[in-house]
């Protein structure tokens, strides 16, 4: 499992569980979930569906699941896979910068980890120094993802609603930049 901040910089790596062990368990057998090591109050993270939407110990933000039930829904899965495409494409790099160690495969075994986080390490260094392709045209950035934090101490699916409602206000004013100029599904 891995956790990368809005510029594709891992934050997080937590290896030692089989591809085959479900997203949740792995969740919440990590130290950023028993330690609440991240995100900072008023932040959350952005996960993909197979992890639960939570609020405590960490704040983790997930798609709405199918079927939507309305168009708000359907718009805020749209910047959540938006915003959530950033891991993918920082595992692309590493793929693409490493190719001859990658061939090996991502699914990796426990002897192939230490690789893995060198890799990591070095698409930091690499980030920090500037040798990045620059986000796409209207993608979030990390000045956007402040505009839309919601400190809220109840469930994931209460702050999801919220900001879900924050994506479907009329009123475009009141959105990040990234979030005005995008036709919605």
């Amino acid at each position: 499992m891995t956790l990368c901040d809005h510029r594709g910089k891992y934050l997080d790596i937590f290896v030692g569980y089989p591809g085959s062990v479900h997203d949740s368990r792995v969740l919440r057998n990590s130290p950023i979930y028993l330690k609440a090591l991240y995100p900072p109050e008023g932040y959350h993270i952005l996960g993909d569906g197979g992890f639960p939407c939570r609020s405590h110990p960490i704040s983790l933000i997930t798609p709405y699941r199918e079927p939507l039930q309305n168009a708000s829904q359907r718009r805020f899965n749209f910047h959540h896979a938006k915003a959530r495409s950033i891991i993918e494409r920082s595992f692309g790099y590493l793929e693409t910068r490493w190719r001859s160690l990658f061939f090996k495969a991502l699914e990796v075994k426990p002897e192939f980890a230490p690789e893995v986080i060198t890799c990591t390490i070095l698409h930091n260094i690499c980030i920090t120094n500037g040798d990045i392709i620059e986000p796409e045209e209207g993608q979030l950035d990390g000045d956007d993802l402040d505009d839309l934090q919601v400190r809220d101490p109840q469930s994931g699916e209460h702050t999801r609603e919220r900001l879900a409602a924050a994506l479907s206000a009329p009123n475009d004013d009141n959105l990040p930049p990234a979030l005005r100029h995008h036709d919605y599904l």
